[in-house]
């Protein structure tokens, strides 16, 4: 049977950094209304994504490295991951959204009660937090502050875990189940990482803890959560030297000897190896070897502009982004993959998408995929594992797809997981409603002139459900099973379910694992009944965190991208800020971006060398680390000076925030009539408050009646001492001073040097012959917009398939 586990929840926040930024990405007023957000949806629909592969901010792409570490050992359902977003409100992982900007960040603690309401943030965390043992909080100020705790209807031996700075300790219950561990600027030093990406980072750490421990380390957190920290500590580096903490043994440090690098290689070379599993041929299922196991790739409008410029970042005139852009299948020679799975939500997107396919003559019109490779259809039961019921009839689904062209078609299932197992009522309910559906689907089928292979899912709840709905499937005539519910299933559950099947696997069965690739059981699943899977990780690792690796090689090795943003004032708004506080003019920026892309393409050319070329590209990083650095303390310091207004004008730091809103707004409207000296700088931050009223006093005594004028007396003079008293530099000083005191520091000790350095001597790029590689050369390696990234991602696919290839080919498997 599956066993019960500890039921573990992490919620993150949404960052503003983000997978794709288009001009029109939704704001706060999108928000307001369903049907508002519904419309603008559809305008964004081609950027649609899971939430978990939106974000691109430091924490969240820490946390996820963190996730996928655990989830790689634990199988998917040991945590589970919530995102409050300032625009959607609290949401699962997998929820598919749209870009946007919004964020609690700037707004003040009336306005953030008021949006939180609006979103239902405290109704959708009681209902979601009742189902877990444990709960960890990576959060900042103002997001905690949008929980409004404390959360209603918790249970009493619940554990709810904070990682969180000082300043927001007040917002969080001092009593049980609340428990804070404070993180904050020393750990950031300590740690040897950015402050604004700390929690994420944290986390990455605590995951590798627990992986070396074992699972059970979670309970011991439950049981004490201070041990989080205890198990962090030896992480902490107390002195200057620039060691680099890594999660991968493979990525560590800088690899300064010949041996270090050899035995990581070694490391490397084992990542894709079996589990040393031994099964007796006797307990083979009947299939195999009788079928080629077979990789289906989800689908979810991974195209690139075949034309596209990369000198002068220019798109193919007049293009259209469906019928112009192509697939990984049109770039390479053959697909990397055996079939296309794609399922029925991201379709029903939008009424035009499904009239572009039927206009085309079906999906593999329409994906211009080649008539061998199969397509593969399911309903997408998680988009509606909330409903009582499934949205869809069996008729609607049969001739669906037979409509758009699928080869395989599965039943209609209804998810069996989380609390809907524990739920003896529930279980029952969906189980046997996804069996009559399933019988409903094949005799159904049967009758009709339908082309494609009907699958009928199994679910289950455990080892005997799981079983007994598989006999069942047999018994109606299914030639073609697919098992559901096991995305989020530990390696070992899913193999004890497949030993318990493999007995009654018929020769003539296909089996297809829904959304459960695991590469290190691959072997013992496909002699158990497995004979196909799907996954996208391969894809996605092309846009995510430098130290996990961006390109893949066929010898197993992993390598950072070259990060060169765009220095573009429309498409990147850290240039814009730093532009707009004269660090530097735009064309400045275009120098260094131009001559960061031109030097690695001399290099890869062989007429400069890689020193020139490294340091190059990290100088221009180095002006977008030195600004995170400084928001960083800025941030700081700004929450010190807001304690000591606010203590020593006896008002709460929400009622400072209050007072400072409509002072601003009064300065605005004096600022329309007569021009008041310093404003820009002061909306900018490079300019105190205090700073500002003695530089425009006879102004504002002209302009402004006695009250307000009290008021910012009182704030300014109180600002003043606070600046001094407690030593707060920042907040009398611009941008560009902190950059003269502080971008050497930071650019001498960027931590991307050793894992560029490691790139641009192996050249990777150089020895690969995929149609990516030889197409674009070293542009593939560059970390910059779509068409570079998902060529990456495409490229990885390719060489993720050929590993495939391998492990089958030397376990004695075949593929097509």
């Amino acid at each position: 049977m599956i066993k019960n586990v500890l039921k573990t929840l992490i919620i993150t926040s949404c960052t503003g950094e983000k997978r794709f930024k288009p001009e029109n990405e939704l704001i706060q007023d999108d928000f307001k209304t369903n049907e508002t957000l519904s419309k603008r949806e559809k305008e964004l629909e081609e950027y649609e994504s899971n939430a978990s592969d939106l974000y691109t901010g430091m924490q969240h792409l820490r946390l996820m490295e963190g996730i996928d570490l655990l989830r790689e050992n634990y199988g998917n359902d040991i945590v589970d991951l919530s995102i409050i977003s300032a625009g959607y409100g609290l949401i699962n992982e997998r929820k598919k959204i749209v870009p946007y900007e919004v964020t609690f960040n700037n707004m003040n603690s009336k306005e953030i009660k008021e949006w939180s309401d609006h979103l239902q943030i405290q109704n959708s965390a009681s209902n979601e937090f009742s189902k877990y043992d444990l709960i960890i909080f990576l959060l900042g100020d103002k997001y905690i502050r949008s929980l409004q705790l404390p959360i209603k209807g918790l249970k009493g031996n619940q554990k709810l875990v904070f990682l969180a700075s000082k300043t927001s300790k007040k917002f969080i219950p001092d009593s049980n189940p609340y428990y804070f561990l404070e993180v904050g600027q020393n750990d950031a030093k300590e740690f040897s990482y950015g402050l604004v990406g700390l929690k994420g980072f944290l986390f990455k750490l605590l995951s590798k803890e627990i992986v070396t421990h074992g699972k059970d380390f979670l309970n011991e957190i439950y049981n004490n959560p201070t041990v989080i920290m205890d198990a962090l500590n030896k992480y902490r580096v107390k002195d200057n030297s620039n060691h680099q903490l890594s999660l991968f043994n493979e990525k560590e440090n800088e690899r300064q000897s010949s041996n270090k690098k050899m035995k990581d290689k070694k490391k490397k070379d084992t990542q894709l190896a079996q589990v040393n599993i031994s099964i007796p041929e006797s307990q083979y299922a009947k299939n195999y070897g009788l079928h080629n196991l077979k990789f289906f790739m989800p689908e979810n409008d991974d195209r690139v502009d075949p034309n596209f410029n990369f000198i002068t970042e220019e798109h193919t005139k007049d293009r259209d982004p469906i019928s112009d852009d192509v697939y990984a299948h049109e770039i390479y020679n053959k697909p990397n993959y055996d079939g296309v799975l794609i399922s029925k939500i991201n379709i029903d997107q939008t009424k035009t998408r499904k009239e572009q396919i039927l206009n085309a003559g079906g999906l593999h019109k329409f994906l211009r995929l080649p008539n061998n490779i199969p397509l593969y259809g399911d309903c997408g039961a998680f988009s509606y594992i909330q409903k009582e019921k499934p949205p869809y009839e069996t008729d609607e689904i049969l001739d669906y797809y037979e409509q758009m062209g699928f080869d395989i078609g599965t039943s209609i299932d209804h998810l069996i997981i989380g609390k809907i197992a524990d739920n003896e009522e529930m279980r029952e309910f969906r189980y046997q409603l996804t069996l009559k559906n399933a019988n409903d689907f094949i005799e159904k089928h049967k009758e009709g002139n339908y082309t494609f292979i009907p699958s009928g899912i199994a679910q289950g709840w455990d080892v005997e459900s799981y079983r007994n709905s598989f006999t069942e499937l047999i018994k109606m005539g299914y030639r073609h099973i697919s098992l559901g519910g096991l995305a989020l299933a530990k390696s070992e559950e899913i193999l004890e379910i497949l030993h318990a099947i493999a007995p009654i696997v018929p020769e003539y069965l296909e089996i297809h694992l829904l959304g459960a690739a695991r590469l290190d059981y691959l072997d013992v699943f496909h002699k158990l009944g497995v004979t196909s899977f799907d996954s996208t990780a391969f894809l996605k690792k092309a846009w995510g965190g430098a130290t996990g690796g961006n390109y893949f090689t066929q010898d197993k090795n992993k390598y950072a991208a070259l990060r060169i943003p765009q220095a573009d004032e429309k498409k990147n708004a850290r240039v814009k800020e730093l532009v707009n506080r004269g660090i530097d003019t735009i064309d400045g920026f275009i120098k260094l971006e131009q001559k960061s892309l031109g030097n690695v393409r001399e290099f890869d050319l062989g007429k400069i060398d890689i020193t020139s070329t490294v340091e190059t590209v990290l100088e221009y990083d180095s002006y977008f680390e030195t600004l995170k650095d400084y928001k960083q303390k800025y941030k700081k310091e700004k929450a010190i000076r807001d304690k000591y207004i606010s203590e020593n004008l006896n008002i709460s730091e929400q009622e400072l925030d209050r007072i400072e809103k409509d002072l601003l707004k009064i300065l605005k409207e004096v600022n329309k009539k007569k021009e008041i000296i310093g404003m820009e700088e002061y909306l900018l931050g490079d300019v105190s408050f205090h700073s500002l009223i003695s530089r425009n006093e006879a102004l504002f005594k002209e302009a402004l009646d006695n009250v307000t004028l009290d008021h910012m007396n009182k704030l300014r003079i109180v600002e003043k001492e606070a600046i001094e008293v407690k030593n707060l530099p920042l907040l009398k000083a611009t941008l560009k001073d902190f950059f003269v005191e502080n971008f050497d520091r930071i650019y001498s000790t960027n931590k991307l040097r050793p894992l560029y350095h490691e790139v641009l001597t192996d050249k990777p790029w150089k020895s690969c012959s995929c149609s990516v590689c030889r197409n674009v050369g070293v542009e593939v390696i560059i970390f910059r917009g779509n068409n570079r990234n998902r060529r990456r991602g495409f490229h990885n696919t390719y060489v993720f398939y050929n590993q495939l290839k391998e492990i089958v080919k030397q376990k004695e498997g075949s593929f097509s």
